[in-house]
């Protein structure tokens, strides 16, 4: 079950219904069964089935047996032991991808290991939940159902954000009232998703993928433009689930951790890697760059670190050696960084102003050398092999002219002059909203109470406009799957 179908908004509807009519106490079962239903319809056999619910019981058993040796502490053994275990899954169907990407293994025996819903994403979660209560940071869940629930809450598990036990624990347990502003919030919240991916990420992604597929049938510029269009459309696309999980869920008055701080108005790689993926770059800091020994040690170690780190968030996104690249591309970025002293974290003053005026117009040069050093990684990452990329690349350097005019290879990529006015029309509202976000200092819950302090024909008629967009302007029909989320795939 995908976040953009009837089914999923069913499965939404019902379990919001059955929320509000049971009692305070007992409604974290509502959200326990609700997410045990779309967990139960989003796996894709009886094999990942067995997988999923295994692994979630095995960490519900380390979790406990974790608690009681804390105290002891003779030994880390039971830690790695239980991380192991947790990690296997994820671990063989990655060696998979990866021996296949080498030809290793033929295509025909690949991805034979079962692939249960949200993989990449619970693993990290239930191991981040094990290594806090072996540190004393939280107690372990002893009410099944409400592991259960913190494991597999339905809004987060294909794609996040990774939530710590400590962030959403006692707010999923804990039974919430209807509140209205919560709940118009989370409505904005869903709006603005279904906008950032049927309008804007998938139209995007109609010209991405024709020149990426085949990039010796366009010109440089096209390729180009395909290279900087698939960032947008990736941030889009990724954002675009976030929001759908944080508005699905704060319409049961439960807050998620955001996962993105306008990552494209960085001004240097670490900068952006405190705006981009956010639950997942503290995943790495806080449970390998840190314990690796973070930046205590001199700089060859911090930079070993670094590498190191980024090697993992690597291997996690994918199974070739391409994203194994990407990763070490963005720690030489930010070794360089270092090494010149650019991206050092500025005072809460600095911060507080960076984006207001004058100040915001000087960072522009940074924003951009910044947006393009991203690009060219993500040029590395959505190829998903050196010689794809490479090609691109090529394409590019060498000012390749393509088979006809402008025109003509917008048609022979499945788009048109119109489409793209539509989609530099989306991209502009999304920079507007960005920047207003940026602005406001607070991220959405900010920009949402202005808007609510605007007069109600105001307010409705901005809604009405954002949803008759989607409706219209939206990417629909065959050849396309509203499910396909990019981050799906990791």
């Amino acid at each position: 079950m995908d976040y953009v179908s009837f089914p999923y908004a069913a499965l939404v509807a019902a379990v919001f219904v059955l929320y509000c009519l049971f009692p305070l106490r007992s409604r974290y079962l509502v959200l326990t069964g609700g997410s045990l239903a779309f967990a139960l319809l989003s796996l894709s056999s009886v094999p990942a089935g067995i997988v999923f619910f295994g692994t979630l019981a095995l960490g519900y058993l380390f979790s406990r047996m974790l608690e009681a040796k804390r105290k002891e502490k003779k030994s880390s053994l039971p830690l790695a032991f239980s991380l192991v275990i947790i990690f296997l899954p994820l671990i063989a169907v990655k060696a998979e991808d990866y021996l296949a990407a080498l030809h290793i293994l033929s295509a025909d025996k690949a991805k034979l290991f079962p692939r249960p819903v949200g993989l990449s994403f619970y693993t990290l979660l239930l191991a981040a939940y094990l290594a806090d209560i072996w540190a004393g940071k939280c107690q372990a869940e002893k009410n099944p159902a409400k592991y259960l629930l913190f494991a597999s809450f339905f809004p987060q598990l294909v794609q996040g954000p990774i939530a710590r036990y400590k962030e959403t624990g006692d707010s999923l347990a804990t039974g919430r009232r209807f509140v209205d502003k919560n709940f118009v919030h989370g409505l904005r919240l869903i709006l603005w998703g279904l906008f950032l991916k049927l309008v804007l990420a998938n139209r995007a992604g109609i010209l991405v993928d024709a020149v990426f597929e085949d990039v010796s049938a366009f010109s440089c510029g096209m390729a180009a433009l395909s290279a900087v269009l698939y960032s947008i459309q990736l941030y889009a696309d990724f954002s675009s689930c976030v929001c759908l999980s944080l508005g699905t869920a704060g319409l049961f008055g439960i807050r998620l951790p955001e996962n993105f701080c306008h990552p494209y108005f960085a001004t240097s790689i670490r900068d952006f890697w405190r705006r981009w993926h956010i639950t997942l770059s503290s995943w790495l800091r806080d449970y390998v760059y840190i314990p690796l020994g973070g930046s205590r040690r001199g700089k060859a170690i911090k930079y070993r670190n670094l590498v190191l780190t980024f090697l993992v968030s690597g291997f996690w996104h994918g199974g070739s050696p391409a994203f194994l690249v990407w990763g070490l591309l963005h720690a030489i970025y930010q070794i360089a960084e270092d090494a010149l002293g650019i991206g050092r974290k500025k005072t809460e003053q600095e911060q507080e102003h960076a984006s207001f005026g004058i100040s915001f117009l000087r960072r522009i040069p940074r924003m951009l050398l910044t947006f393009l050093l991203v690009t060219i990684a993500w040029v590395i990452f959505r190829a998903q092999s050196l010689s794809a990329a490479a090609g691109l690349f090529q394409r590019i350097l060498t000012g390749a002219k393509g088979t006809g005019t402008f025109s003509e290879q917008l048609l022979a990529a499945g788009t048109d002059a119109k489409d793209m006015a539509v989609l530099a029309t989306a991209i502009a509202v999304l920079f507007l909203v960005s920047f207003l976000q940026e602005r406001a200092g607070n991220g959405k819950d900010a920009l949402s109470d202005r808007l609510d302090r605007l007069p109600l024909p105001v307010r409705f008629l901005l809604e009405l406009s954002l949803i008759a967009v989607v409706v219209v302007f939206g990417t629909y029909g065959a050849g396309y799957h509203a499910k396909d989320f990019i981050y799906g795939e990791f």
